[in-house]
């Protein structure tokens, strides 16, 4: 089995849009009152390949075919007195194809975002994951994410 992690590039665009749909579909099962399953923007992912507006992407294959990416994007503190002027990356979506979950992609797509934001002199990475997300926010502690604040919604029900 040939496996190789790469930058994001234009061409990959559909199969990247293939497994944001089954991201979408995902999170959506995990709180449908909230969220639903677009297609993704493909000016967005445009973007990404482009390396627009701090973003980066990758994607990982396994004998030719994409079975997963990860997408990120360099920020700065808010500019608010109280925030240290720090440097982080937002690891915005990964996503990896259900049939190659377990099999390390997801921490390698991870290892490629944190050595992208070592070489940006980044002070650290954050993301966000869905309570109901088990998998996903184990894999994320194991690579030494914690956590570090909660949100909480009160649904009024008025749509």
């Amino acid at each position: 089995m040939s496996r190789v992690l790469r930058l994001f590039q234009q061409n990959d665009i559909p199969a990247v849009a293939r497994l944001y749909r089954q991201l979408f579909e995902h999170v959506a099962e995990l709180e449908p009152a909230y969220l639903q399953a677009p297609e993704q923007d493909e000016a967005f992912l445009l973007q990404v390949c482009n390396g627009e507006n701090g973003f980066v992407g990758y994607v990982a294959e396994v004998n030719g075919t994409i079975v997963g990416f990860a997408i990120a994007q360099q920020q700065a503190s808010p500019p608010y007195a109280c925030f240290r002027p720090l440097k982080s990356v937002y690891l915005m979506d990964m996503g990896v194809e259900q049939a190659f979950r377990g099999q390390g992609i997801g921490t390698s797509l991870i290892a490629a975002v944190k050595a992208w934001a070592s070489e940006q002199k980044t002070d650290y990475l954050e993301l966000t994951v869905h309570d109901a997300n088990f998998k996903a926010a184990r894999l994320y502690q194991r690579q030494g994410f914690v956590p570090y604040s909660t949100s909480m919604r009160l649904w009024l029900g008025q749509s």
